[in-house]
């Protein structure tokens, strides 16, 4: 969860500004909570049971009422332009890690067995999305596909028989993929399955994309896991992905 700036409480007190927030700098990036604490300009402090964290302006005063106003109108704007600073710093304070969202791409070696992947993301739109894997073949230069045609053989051939059976799968690439939605603190499993044939789909890009599984997804959030199971001598070094994307072709 992203804490926005109205959810913050930012008041000026004697020269410094206080921000009221629950342990909000330890969540600011080291890129800009490790320079404020460094040089002192940052300071924790604890009020009515609360974390608060300060930061120091400068403050001058003169002997006169007349001095005191020309001089503290005079650093208004400063003071302004460090409660602005001290936003924008605040606007990347966050409870909770940016998830990606699809479309998502790792490499991986569903070549090697035990090759492992655990990755969350979110979703923001229900709709059918596809899990698959990516497995790419040498750039060929002109009339030489040889590489592409070795691969080829390899992945099979599109289609399925009238029983729904994938008709040449190719070399066979065992996985395990499990995927779970997690909001509210509740974790429930959506696909939980052992895949050992995956039919070609898709070809471009100097690759041939074999689809894994498919699935409508809710908007939420997600955990998936994959996992190889099986050396495949044939894919040895190759270059391969996964990929989780809409499904547009349905």
């Amino acid at each position: 969860m992203r804490a926005s700036l109205p959810a913050l409480f930012i008041s000026a007190h004697k020269g410094r500004f206080f921000l009221n927030g629950e342990n909000c700098m330890n969540k600011i990036s080291p890129f800009y909570g490790t320079p404020l604490q460094a040089f002192g300009y940052c300071q924790h402090m604890q009020r009515d049971g609360a974390c608060q964290y300060s930061i120091s302006l400068p403050v001058f005063s003169a002997q006169n009422n007349k001095g005191n106003y020309q001089v503290g109108r005079f650093f208004r704007p400063l003071k302004a332009f460090f409660f602005l600073l001290l936003s924008l710093i605040l606007a990347g304070c966050s409870n909770e890690p940016k998830l990606p969202e699809p479309p998502i791409i790792f490499p991986f070696s569903a070549w090697k067995a035990g090759e492992k992947l655990d990755f969350q993301f979110r979703i923001k739109e229900k709709y059918l999305y596809e899990f698959s894997i990516d497995i790419y073949y040498k750039e060929q230069a002109k009339d030489d596909y040889e590489d592409m045609e070795r691969v080829r053989k390899l992945v099979g051939t599109y289609g399925r028989d009238s029983t729904g059976k994938i008709k040449n799968p190719g070399i066979s690439i065992p996985l395990k993929l499990k995927v779970i939605r997690e909001d509210n603190d509740e974790a429930k499993t959506i696909i939980n399955e052992t895949i050992f044939e995956l039919e070609k789909y898709a070809q471009g890009g100097n690759s041939f994309s074999k689809m894994i599984t498919e699935a409508v997804l809710e908007p939420g959030n997600y955990r998936c896991q994959v996992e190889s199971l099986s050396d495949i001598p044939e894919f040895t070094g190759r270059e391969m992905k996964f990929f989780l994307a809409k499904n547009h072709a349905k």
